[in-house]
C-alpha cells in the first residue's frame, strides 16, 4: 500500500477544539491549514488559484483519512517572552506519522506545506514538516 509520511523539523504547533493539538492530525487538518496559510500568505488569498468547490472537493476527499503509525510526543520548548518580562514554555507536536491510501492526492499540497510552515509559531520556527513520498510507485504517462 502507498503511504505518505511526515516527519516533524521542529514542534507543530496547532490548536484544534479549543486546545493544542496532541496527536498526529487528520489529513482533512494538515491540508485545511495549508491552505490558509497560502490564503494568508498571497496578496490576493487563493481564491482566484483555488475556487470555493475545489477547496470543498479537497477537504471531502481528505476527510476519512486519519493519521497512523503515529510516534508522537508533546513537547515543550523554553523561550524568553521580552514583552512579558519572563520565561515561557510552548507546546508543540514533535515526531512522525504516516497518510495510507488516497492520501497520495493530497501530496501537492504536503509540498506546498514543506515550504511554507503549518501552525502557530511559524516566526519561532515551529511547524517545519518533512514529507516522505519514497514509497509511492513512480508516475508513468
Amino acid at each position: 500500500m502507498q503511504a505518505l509520511h511526515v516527519r516533524t523539523c521542529s514542534p507543530l504547533y496547532l490548536k484544534e477544539g479549543g486546545g493544542v493539538l496532541r496527536q498526529a492530525p487528520t489529513l482533512q487538518t494538515l491540508v485545511q491549514r495549508c491552505m490558509g496559510r497560502a490564503h494568508m500568505l498571497l496578496p490576493v488569498g487563493i481564491a482566484p488559484l483555488l475556487p470555493r468547490q475545489d477547496k470543498l472537493a479537497w477537504l471531502q476527499g481528505c476527510s476519512a483519512i486519519a493519521a497512523d503509525n503515529a510516534q508522537t510526543a508533546c513537547v515543550r520548548v523554553p523561550r524568553y517572552s521580552a514583552r512579558q518580562g519572563r520565561a515561557m514554555h510552548i507546546e508543540g507536536l514533535s515526531g512522525s506519522w504516516s497518510y495510507s491510501g488516497a492520501a497520495v492526492a493530497a501530496l501537492p499540497w504536503l509540498r506546498l506545506a514543506e515550504h511554507l510552515q503549518l501552525g502557530g509559531k511559524t516566526t519561532l520556527g515551529f511547524g517545519a514538516l518533512k514529507i516522505d513520498s519514497s514509497a509511492l510507485a513512480p508516475w508513468h504517462d
